[in-house]
């Protein structure tokens, strides 16, 4: 990643402290159930990825990002998409693994 692109998702992290929390609480709570994001998808089709192994790395990609794949060790995901407006969390998501996070954060 540039520098730019990681000053821009660190402004962005600053800027959207409520959307930073929630993507935080879904990397620990992957991790937490043994299960931690390997890699950020910028498409499913095989496109771009990014092997990640830190909670930094994986924020600085999705705050890059409109859209991200979250894939885990055992090849689960969690697709987020991300708002445009700091008023907005990620606008939507959908994910394989309903037992870790399906309840809430």
């Amino acid at each position: 990643m540039t520098d730019s692109a990681t000053l821009f998702a660190d402004n962005e992290m600053r800027r959207r402290p409520d959307e930073a929390t929630a993507v935080r609480k879904i990397i620990r709570a992957l991790k937490k159930a043994g299960n931690p994001v390997v890699q950020v998808w910028y498409d499913h089709t095989g496109g771009e990825r990014v092997d990640t192994l830190t909670e930094k790395a994986i924020m600085l990609e999705v705050f890059n990002l409109d859209e991200a794949w979250l894939i885990t060790k055992d090849g689960d995901w969690v697709f987020i998409v991300m708002g445009e407006d700091p008023t907005e969390m990620p606008t939507d998501y959908s994910l394989s693994l309903d037992g870790i996070l399906g309840g809430g954060l």
